[in-house]
């Protein structure tokens, strides 16, 4: 955690009960999310000091967690790959309350994705409520423009592994 601008970084613990921490998003200075999962079960912690975690939040039983972005404090995107092999965005919403988590993007929505087949997800920015972008094995690209309601995949040439992706801004 930093308090003044990356000049100086104090070590934080990791959110309690999740063995397998993978991302973590701050879509403001107070707010944070961080994304696990424990066996095959995704989950998401939230903090608002960077000190006291809570959680977790279950978004999915059956999937490995990779990455999480969240364009601003009640909205969440996480990626996650599937037991059968799909790669997967799923969106949460928080009321104040609780989170709803929704499945988002699946590969049997996107009619042209059927080469993401046995691909993983790894991670995943969104520089807009509206505008996301995932990145995944053998040059995986998914793009969303709408907030999640239409998802497109691109083949890249690139049989390289993409693990990370950053968009300050859409």
């Amino acid at each position: 955690k930093t308090t003044n601008s990356g000049a100086m970084w104090a070590l934080q613990t990791a959110p309690p009960g999740t063995p397998n921490l993978s991302s973590v998003s701050c879509p403001d200075a107070t707010h944070c999310y961080a994304l696990g999962w424990t066996g095959s079960t995704a989950e998401l912690f939230s903090t608002v000091d960077g000190v006291t975690w809570t959680g977790p939040v279950t978004i999915s039983a059956s999937n490995t967690a990779t990455g999480v972005a969240c364009p601003n404090t009640p909205t969440c995107y996480a990626t996650l790959n599937s037991a059968t092999g799909h790669p997967q965005v799923w969106r949460g919403t928080f009321d104040g309350t609780s989170w709803s988590w929704g499945l988002n993007f699946d590969l049997t929505q996107d009619p042209d994705g059927g080469f993401l087949n046995g691909k993983q997800v790894n991670a995943i920015t969104c520089p807009s409520t509206t505008n996301c972008y995932a990145v995944g094995s053998e040059g995986t690209i998914l793009e969303t423009t709408d907030a999640g309601t239409n998802w497109r995949s691109d083949n890249t040439p690139s049989l390289e592994d993409f693990t990370g992706i950053s968009c300050p801004s859409a």
